[in-house]
Order: structure tokens, then sequence, then C-alpha cells
């Protein structure tokens, strides 16, 4: 999979919309899902963007910190 910002943009909406829904058990698998997609969408489309060699999350998220695509880190490996 080669993601983009257009696909990280549409993931993040979905699971915005998934927040404001009725709560209930099978949303909160939902959201889950949603949200573990999104985070993965997001490193993946960060190390494309910046374009590094490194393979793992942490070391991307490490760069994205780094590059100034985040600022708190973190909770970003908290993650």
């Amino acid at each position: 999979m080669n993601p983009s910002l257009e696909e990280l943009k549409k993931a993040v909406l979905r699971l915005e919309e998934a927040l404001q829904q009725p709560k209930n058990d099978f949303l909160r698998d939902s959201v889950i899902q949603r949200f573990e997609f999104s985070i993965e969408l997001a490193w993946k489309t960060s190390k494309k963007m910046m374009g590094t060699g490194t393979a793992s999350p942490k070391d991307v998220i490490r760069e994205m910190a780094q590059s100034g695509y985040i600022q708190d880190i973190d909770i970003w490996l908290a993650l």
C-alpha cells in the first residue's frame, strides 16, 4: 500500500464520524479499528513524505518529531 495524504485525511474524517455516534460495544470496536488504521496511515504517509528509509514505526515517529511534523512525541510513542 502506498499511502497518501488524501487517504489519511479520509481515515481521520471517518474516525471523527464514528466518535460522534451513540456509544455501544459495536461502535467501540469500530472506533478502535479506525483509530489503529489512522495511526498506521499517519506514520506510513509521513515516512513517504519525508523520504526516509526507516522501517520501524517508532523510528519514523521520532523522525516526524525531528522534522517538525508532530510536537509531542511522547503521546505518539505511547500509542
